[in-house]
């Protein structure tokens, strides 16, 4: 909005100095005077409407650019809230926590598949932000907020069964 006030600005600026131009141009040659104004007014209009047209189209290429951002800003609101609904304290299996291979007692339990995530689970539960763990896990954020949702998901579906 500044920018087109800036701009329309600047176009009357222009149109008063030509106006002044031709005036003083005229005063020399006496009767064509009347037939410059006339061109230089139809000329200066045109320019106006076609300025008005840019300005107008511009604007609406603003407003989708703003729409957009609104849209990702409540797309990046509700990855926050998801992530901040992950249970922190979400159980983390172990060596010590699965039974041995001969142990009857544990041959319900699914083998331990997330070892290459126990470091970031072990920081998820120990109150480590979300840059945090992106930053010492050298993963990038995506990642690290897929593989703790996929533990929320797997953590629910085995208290669900039990």
């Amino acid at each position: 909005m500044i920018s087109y006030i800036f701009f329309s600005s600047v176009i009357n600026l222009i149109l008063i100095l030509l106006f002044y131009f031709l005036f003083m141009k005229g005063k020399d040659q006496g009767g064509s005077v009347a037939r410059e104004q006339e061109e230089f007014t139809r000329k200066t209009g045109s320019l106006i409407k076609e300025f008005n047209r840019s300005a107008t189209v511009n604007i609406d290429m603003l407003d989708e650019k703003l729409k957009e951002i609104k849209d990702a800003v409540k797309l990046v609101d509700d990855r926050l809230l998801a992530m901040k609904n992950i249970s922190p304290k979400a159980p983390v299996k172990t060596k010590e926590t699965v039974s041995p291979a001969g142990d009857d007692a544990g041959a319900d339990e699914a083998p331990v598949m997330d070892e290459p995530y126990r470091a970031i689970y072990g920081m998820y539960e120990n109150g480590s932000s979300f840059q945090e763990i992106v930053s010492a896990s050298g993963r990038s954020p995506g990642e690290i907020e897929l593989i703790l949702g996929l533990k929320k998901i797997k953590s629910d579906r085995l208290k669900e069964e039990k």
